[in-house]
């Protein structure tokens, strides 16, 4: 089961943040991260007046920190500062109200004066089950969501760092340097990909065969999506709708076929980007995202039985 499709945005909100972080004297943390059963997206821990909560690591969220506003109203230490207005990947707008909170802590990291957004837990969402993108209410997934995730954590945190991205390991590292990452087994054969900064979104350029194409790394959506009006000879597989591209090349890096869920982004995501690479691309490789230089590092990882399974199941498509 693939995880809801309201990716970047957001059922669990947007967030500025004035702050700054203190990483350990080592220069690089390293932070765990959860896997639950109903979500494909990574989890970690943050922590605030000693009181731990899960956080969605959101790389295509423009903000630090949200939490739902029963997690807010916990908190004692927090000042009110306004109200923030945005707008889903459905185009629904909302306002959220937006706290400043003393420390928030992260495994070796802490980060001071943290702006914190309401995250609303009620919003109807697009979510992925099999090969079917659908339209659902509350479900048992979305059940389980309100009642074991608080919250997210977005790029307000990640940027000017090195962010490492080794889901297979459920690690996380933020470093301010290259070489203080804590993964030696990264260094080698690594690809250097340029990357755009679409208002606080990581955008590269791919090759697939719809043409050459704007694409969001987002680890907050639990598939791959692609924009449906610019592809033609669609899979249907009731209720929802996907497409195989045979090439997606960024650069040096040939990820071969690859498999999108089609659906029409609002006119406000249009300029930014035309598909999004998801929890299933993070999955495939370890990506270090260099903030300071505006380059990805990637390093594919060798998984034939997985190649030789997605072939098996498009026979039946």
């Amino acid at each position: 089961m693939l995880k809801k499709l309201i990716f970047w945005i957001l059922s669990l909100g947007l967030v500025s943040c004035s702050r700054y972080s203190e990483i350990n004297d080592e220069g690089c943390c390293s932070i765990p991260l959860t896997f639950f059963s109903f979500s494909e997206s990574p989890v970690a821990q943050i922590e605030i007046e000693n009181e731990k909560y899960n956080a969605l690591v959101d790389l295509g969220g423009q903000f630090a920190f949200s939490l739902h506003k029963s997690c807010l109203d916990k908190i004692q230490d927090k000042r009110f500062l306004t109200q923030h207005h945005r707008s889903d990947v459905k185009g629904n707008d909302y306002f959220d109200d937006c706290f400043e909170i003393p420390l928030v802590s992260i495994p070796g990291m802490n980060l001071k004066r943290v702006n914190f957004k309401n995250a609303p837990v009620s919003e109807k969402s697009l979510k992925f089950g099999g090969n079917q993108l659908f339209r659902a209410d509350t479900t048992q997934r979305e059940i389980d969501q309100r009642k074991w995730i608080d919250g997210s954590i977005g790029t307000g945190i990640f940027l000017g760092n090195f962010c490492l991205f080794d889901l297979n390991r459920s690690l996380f590292f933020i470093s301010d340097a290259l070489e203080k990452l804590k993964a030696p087994y990264f260094l080698d054969e690594v690809m250097e990909v340029p990357f755009e900064d679409e208002h606080g979104f990581v955008v590269v350029y791919a090759q697939t065969d719809f043409g050459t194409r704007k694409m969001l790394l987002d680890t907050g959506a639990g598939g791959s999506v692609f924009r449906e009006s610019i592809v033609d000879k669609k899979r249907e597989c009731e209720p929802g709708i996907w497409r195989t591209t045979t090439q997606l090349r960024m650069g040096e890096v040939n990820c071969g076929d690859w498999d999108f869920f089609l659906y029409e982004f609002p006119e406000m995501y249009r300029d930014m980007f035309d598909a999004v690479l998801g929890v299933d691309f993070f999955m495939d490789h370890i990506v270090c995202v260099d903030y300071q230089n505006k380059k990805l590092y990637i390093k594919p990882l060798n998984k034939p039985l997985k190649k030789f399974w997605k072939k098996i199941v498009r026979c039946f498509y």
